[in-house]
Protein backbone atom coordinates (compact mmCIF):
# COMPACT_ATOMS: atom_id res chain seq x y z
CA UNK A 1 0.00 0.00 0.00
CA UNK A 2 2.62 2.46 0.68
CA UNK A 3 4.21 1.82 -2.59
CA UNK A 4 1.30 3.18 -3.93
CA UNK A 5 0.93 5.90 -2.66
CA UNK A 6 4.45 6.93 -3.13
CA UNK A 7 4.21 6.62 -7.26
CA UNK A 8 1.08 8.62 -9.37
CA UNK A 9 -2.31 7.66 -10.45
CA UNK A 10 -0.95 7.72 -14.10
CA UNK A 11 1.91 5.41 -13.50
CA UNK A 12 -1.13 3.13 -12.82
CA UNK A 13 -3.73 3.74 -15.12
CA UNK A 14 -4.05 0.67 -17.96
CA UNK A 15 -5.88 2.08 -21.44
CA UNK A 16 -8.82 -0.70 -22.29
CA UNK A 17 -10.88 -0.58 -25.15
CA UNK A 18 -14.12 0.15 -25.17
CA UNK A 19 -15.12 -2.58 -27.58
CA UNK A 20 -13.22 -4.80 -30.24
CA UNK A 21 -13.86 -2.44 -32.89
CA UNK A 22 -12.60 0.91 -30.94
CA UNK A 23 -9.63 2.09 -32.34
CA UNK A 24 -6.77 4.28 -30.75
CA UNK A 25 -3.32 5.69 -31.36
CA UNK A 26 -0.62 6.68 -28.91
CA UNK A 27 0.99 9.40 -28.72
CA UNK A 28 4.80 9.85 -27.23
CA UNK A 29 7.61 12.42 -27.59
CA UNK A 30 9.10 15.00 -25.77
CA UNK A 31 7.28 18.01 -27.84
CA UNK A 32 5.94 20.92 -25.60
CA UNK A 33 2.43 21.67 -24.43
CA UNK A 34 2.52 23.73 -27.73
CA UNK A 35 3.47 20.92 -30.04
CA UNK A 36 0.79 18.08 -28.19
CA UNK A 37 -2.12 20.86 -28.32
CA UNK A 38 -1.49 21.91 -32.00
CA UNK A 39 -1.57 17.75 -32.92
CA UNK A 40 -5.00 17.00 -31.14
CA UNK A 41 -6.39 20.13 -32.06
CA UNK A 42 -5.69 18.87 -35.85
CA UNK A 43 -6.40 14.93 -35.21
CA UNK A 44 -10.28 16.15 -33.68
CA UNK A 45 -10.68 19.10 -35.65
CA UNK A 46 -14.29 19.23 -37.10
CA UNK A 47 -13.49 19.19 -40.31
CA UNK A 48 -12.34 15.06 -40.03
CA UNK A 49 -16.25 14.26 -39.34
CA UNK A 50 -17.22 11.82 -36.29
CA UNK A 51 -14.30 10.96 -33.90
CA UNK A 52 -13.79 7.36 -34.41
CA UNK A 53 -10.62 6.75 -32.09
CA UNK A 54 -9.23 7.66 -28.94
CA UNK A 55 -5.66 8.68 -28.06
CA UNK A 56 -3.05 7.52 -25.41
CA UNK A 57 -0.50 10.02 -24.47
CA UNK A 58 2.45 8.76 -22.88
CA UNK A 59 5.05 10.50 -20.93
CA UNK A 60 8.19 9.88 -19.08
CA UNK A 61 7.16 12.07 -15.98
CA UNK A 62 4.04 13.61 -15.40
CA UNK A 63 2.91 16.84 -17.31
CA UNK A 64 0.61 19.01 -15.07
CA UNK A 65 0.63 21.41 -17.42
CA UNK A 66 -0.30 18.65 -20.43
CA UNK A 67 -2.74 17.10 -18.03
CA UNK A 68 -4.81 20.89 -17.52
CA UNK A 69 -4.69 21.37 -20.79
CA UNK A 70 -6.47 17.83 -21.48
CA UNK A 71 -9.08 18.50 -19.34
CA UNK A 72 -9.97 21.76 -21.09
CA UNK A 73 -10.24 20.50 -24.11
CA UNK A 74 -13.89 19.58 -25.56
CA UNK A 75 -12.81 16.07 -26.79
CA UNK A 76 -11.07 15.12 -23.49
CA UNK A 77 -13.03 11.99 -22.72
CA UNK A 78 -11.34 11.02 -25.85
CA UNK A 79 -7.52 10.85 -24.72
CA UNK A 80 -6.29 9.25 -21.95
CA UNK A 81 -2.94 10.07 -20.52
CA UNK A 82 -0.88 7.93 -18.74
CA UNK A 83 2.74 8.13 -17.57
CA UNK A 84 5.40 5.55 -18.42
CA UNK A 85 8.41 4.66 -20.26
CA UNK A 86 8.06 3.57 -24.13
CA UNK A 87 11.38 1.47 -23.78
CA UNK A 88 9.87 -0.70 -20.64
CA UNK A 89 7.55 -3.63 -22.36
CA UNK A 90 4.76 -3.22 -19.12
CA UNK A 91 4.69 0.11 -20.09
CA UNK A 92 3.65 -0.33 -23.44
CA UNK A 93 1.50 -3.38 -22.26
CA UNK A 94 -0.81 -0.80 -20.07
CA UNK A 95 -1.24 1.62 -23.43
CA UNK A 96 -2.05 -1.82 -25.51
CA UNK A 97 0.42 -0.56 -27.92
CA UNK A 98 -0.16 -3.43 -30.17
CA UNK A 99 -3.35 -2.56 -30.81
CA UNK A 100 -3.34 0.70 -31.83
CA UNK A 101 -3.79 1.78 -35.58
CA UNK A 102 -1.00 3.92 -35.22
CA UNK A 103 2.03 5.32 -33.10
CA UNK A 104 3.18 9.39 -33.08
CA UNK A 105 6.68 10.28 -31.53
CA UNK A 106 6.95 13.97 -31.56
CA UNK A 107 10.29 16.04 -31.07
CA UNK A 108 11.21 18.37 -29.17
CA UNK A 109 12.16 20.76 -31.63
CA UNK A 110 13.50 23.37 -29.09
CA UNK A 111 16.62 20.51 -27.98
CA UNK A 112 19.36 21.99 -27.42
CA UNK A 113 20.78 18.82 -29.17
CA UNK A 114 18.87 17.63 -32.13
CA UNK A 115 20.89 14.54 -32.66
CA UNK A 116 20.53 13.28 -29.14
CA UNK A 117 16.53 14.28 -29.53
CA UNK A 118 16.61 12.33 -32.97
CA UNK A 119 18.53 9.28 -31.75
CA UNK A 120 15.99 9.37 -28.66
CA UNK A 121 13.21 9.08 -30.49
CA UNK A 122 14.51 6.66 -33.08
CA UNK A 123 15.21 4.20 -30.46
CA UNK A 124 11.63 4.72 -28.71
CA UNK A 125 10.15 3.30 -32.41
CA UNK A 126 12.61 0.47 -32.49
CA UNK A 127 11.73 -0.32 -28.95
CA UNK A 128 8.08 -0.22 -29.63
CA UNK A 129 8.26 -2.18 -33.13
CA UNK A 130 10.10 -5.06 -31.36
CA UNK A 131 7.69 -5.01 -28.87
CA UNK A 132 4.93 -5.67 -30.87
CA UNK A 133 6.77 -8.22 -33.11
CA UNK A 134 7.42 -10.35 -30.36
CA UNK A 135 3.57 -9.85 -28.36
CA UNK A 136 1.59 -9.84 -31.78
CA UNK A 137 3.55 -10.79 -34.27
CA UNK A 138 3.00 -7.49 -36.17
CA UNK A 139 4.68 -4.14 -37.29
CA UNK A 140 3.04 -1.25 -35.93
CA UNK A 141 2.84 1.93 -38.40
CA UNK A 142 5.41 4.93 -36.63
CA UNK A 143 4.66 8.10 -37.67
CA UNK A 144 7.71 10.00 -36.33
CA UNK A 145 8.93 13.58 -36.53
CA UNK A 146 12.74 14.17 -36.49
CA UNK A 147 14.89 17.30 -36.52
CA UNK A 148 17.77 16.68 -38.75
CA UNK A 149 17.52 15.09 -42.57
CA UNK A 150 20.18 12.64 -41.02
CA UNK A 151 19.07 10.85 -38.34
CA UNK A 152 15.94 10.48 -40.83
CA UNK A 153 18.09 8.08 -43.08
CA UNK A 154 19.53 6.20 -40.32
CA UNK A 155 16.27 5.53 -39.29
CA UNK A 156 15.15 3.80 -42.57
CA UNK A 157 18.53 2.51 -43.24
CA UNK A 158 18.25 0.74 -39.66
CA UNK A 159 14.55 -0.44 -40.29
CA UNK A 160 14.72 -1.95 -43.59
CA UNK A 161 15.18 -6.46 -43.56
CA UNK A 162 16.55 -7.54 -47.11
CA UNK A 163 13.12 -9.56 -46.99
CA UNK A 164 11.04 -6.02 -46.42
CA UNK A 165 11.67 -3.42 -48.88
CA UNK A 166 8.29 -1.46 -47.55
CA UNK A 167 7.55 0.26 -44.40
CA UNK A 168 4.52 1.58 -43.35
CA UNK A 169 6.23 4.49 -41.10
CA UNK A 170 6.02 7.98 -42.06
CA UNK A 171 8.57 10.34 -40.92
CA UNK A 172 8.81 14.04 -41.34
CA UNK A 173 11.84 16.26 -41.10
CA UNK A 174 11.46 19.83 -40.14
CA UNK A 175 14.63 21.05 -40.94
CA UNK A 176 13.98 18.91 -44.50
CA UNK A 177 10.86 21.20 -44.97
CA UNK A 178 12.36 24.40 -43.78
CA UNK A 179 15.56 23.20 -46.67
CA UNK A 180 12.53 22.62 -49.02
CA UNK A 181 10.10 25.98 -48.53
CA UNK A 182 13.90 27.60 -48.86
CA UNK A 183 14.61 26.41 -51.80
CA UNK A 184 11.44 26.59 -53.60
CA UNK A 185 11.67 30.64 -52.78
CA UNK A 186 14.62 30.59 -54.78
CA UNK A 187 12.58 29.35 -57.94
CA UNK A 188 9.37 31.12 -57.09
CA UNK A 189 10.27 34.43 -54.83
CA UNK A 190 7.96 35.30 -52.29
CA UNK A 191 6.46 31.99 -51.70
CA UNK A 192 7.17 32.14 -48.33
CA UNK A 193 4.34 35.01 -47.90
CA UNK A 194 1.91 32.72 -49.58
CA UNK A 195 2.21 29.96 -47.36
CA UNK A 196 2.49 31.58 -43.90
Amino acid sequence: LSALNLSNKYSRIYYSKISDKSKHLVLLGTSGIEGFEAFLNELYHEDHGIIEYHTVIMQNDVNESLVNLINKLPYSDFIYYLSGNSLKNSDLERCKIEKSICVVLLANKQAKNSKQEDFYNILQAFSIKKYCKIKENIDVRVCMQLLMPETKEIFFQSLLNSDDLSSLDQVICVEEIKFFLLSKSCICPGINTILS
